[in-house]
């Protein structure tokens, strides 16, 4: 929309344009402050965006980070914090786990101690090329 939809009052996630860097189409894209993988703080020595897609299963990261031996594997759990306009923490969560204890700040959804959990299945992680970032 070209009419901003969140009133200037609320807080929100920036969203980046990755066109100008030869994206071929607009993303949804924020700058990761931090990302965490099966606990572990993984250290970006460059700038990285998280591209939200709700039609994505799973996580698809550069070729770059998954070939760098820094990415925790196999992927079991992992936290995507970005920073608000306001200064705020918004974090992306996912995990292989039903029961976890969650990130702070994300909410909880209610499982049943008998739902299953299935450890023996990792996140499916994909290496993707990016040759426009």
């Amino acid at each position: 929309s070209p009419v901003p939809l969140i009133g200037w009052r609320e807080d929100a996630l920036r969203l980046i344009d990755l066109r100008p860097r030869g994206t071929p189409i607009a993303n949804y894209a924020c700058r990761v402050e931090r990302l965490v993988v099966n606990g572990c703080l993984v250290p970006l020595d460059r700038p990285c965006v998280a591209v939200i897609d709700t039609g994505t299963t799973g996580l698809s990261v550069s070729e770059d980070l998954y070939d760098s031996g820094i990415l925790p594997v196999p992927v079991r759990e992992a936290q995507i914090e970005m920073r608000t306009e306001r200064g705020g923490v918004a974090v992306l969560e996912a995990s292989v786990r039903r029961r976890r204890r969650p990130y702070p700040g994300v909410p909880t959804i209610e499982q049943p101690l008998s739902a299953e959990e299935y450890e023996e299945f990792p996140l499916v992680v994909s290496p993707v090329p990016v040759p426009w970032f």
